[in-house]
């Protein structure tokens, strides 16, 4: 498995396990929208990004907390 791989996305990234996130904004929480590769994710991401410019997307092996849940 590529290093820069594990390191970015976790032990996960070599089993294919990661999904794509989309934030919706009325809800605040994360929206699933695909499953991805390590290799394809930044790809999709842009892809989707390009359709939704003012959204907030995230890969991620598990489902994102959401923004207004998190510690401070």
């Amino acid at each position: 498995m590529n290093r820069a791989l594990r390191q970015r996305y976790g032990h996960a990234a070599g089993m294919g396990s990661l999904r794509l996130w989309k934030l919706n904004e009325r809800t605040g929480l994360w929206d699933y929208q695909r499953s991805v590769t390590p290799e394809t994710a930044d790809e999709w991401r842009r892809i989707f990004q390009i359709d939704d410019p003012k959204a907030t997307f995230v890969v991620s092996k598990s489902k994102p907390i959401p923004p207004a849940l998190r510690r401070r």
